[in-house]
């Protein structure tokens, strides 16, 4: 959540902008489904997102079969 990040910035650079990162999801002693708050970030200078720029993300585990 959210499931869209709002950009603003010139509207060229808003028009190409196709993705965002996010800081790494720690995956670290995870066993079950879990989410983390993440920073975002997008690569391109000029364009800031015009809300908050974090997101909850989610993982679901799933036992593999064998």
């Amino acid at each position: 959540d959210p499931s869209e990040l709002v950009v603003t910035g010139p509207e060229s650079r808003v028009r190409d902008a196709r993705k965002a990162r996010t800081d790494p999801f720690d995956l670290t002693r995870v066993l079950k489904d879990s989410e983390q708050d993440l920073a975002t970030y997008i690569g391109d200078p000029e364009l800031r997102t015009a809300s908050a720029p974090r997101v909850k993300v989610r993982v679901r585990v799933v036992q593999k079969a064998r």
